[in-house]
């Protein structure tokens, strides 16, 4: 994808890009209806550290300009609607939160999933 985006990008053109870092005691369980629980099947691909990533930038031609890593935050009612969806107590998260105001305020709530940061980067081509 670097390349790619290299190839389009104007020369001192800037990009940003985030993803995972997922260190290896990260776990995250997603369920699919109709399946059991699994790990999580939307990375394609998952750094291990912010170096890897930031190394990875520096090998397909751009400048590090800035970057920022945080932890990743989940909403503790989210993890509720799921099970409640998976018991079929509810049909979607959009019933759930448009019906009560409340409910969606407590969204805000939420806990640090263990293992996973995120990371953005300011980039510049060369």
């Amino acid at each position: 994808m670097l390349k790619e985006v290299y190839r389009v990008l104007k020369p001192d053109g800037y990009l940003y890009v985030s993803t995972v870092i997922k260190k290896r005691y990260g776990i995250w369980v997603y369920y699919e209806k109709g399946k059991r629980f699994k790990l999580d099947p939307t990375h394609v691909r998952e750094y291990r550290s912010e170096r890897e990533f930031l190394n990875l930038l520096k090998e397909n031609v751009f400048e590090v300009i800035e970057y920022r890593s945080e932890g990743v935050r989940y909403p503790i009612m989210d993890l509720i609607v799921r099970f409640l969806i998976k018991l079929g107590a509810l049909k979607s998260y959009s019933d759930f939160y448009y019906k009560h105001e409340v409910l969606r305020k407590l969204r805000k709530i939420k806990i640090p999933i263990i293992g996973y940061k995120i990371i953005g980067v300011v980039t510049r081509r060369i």
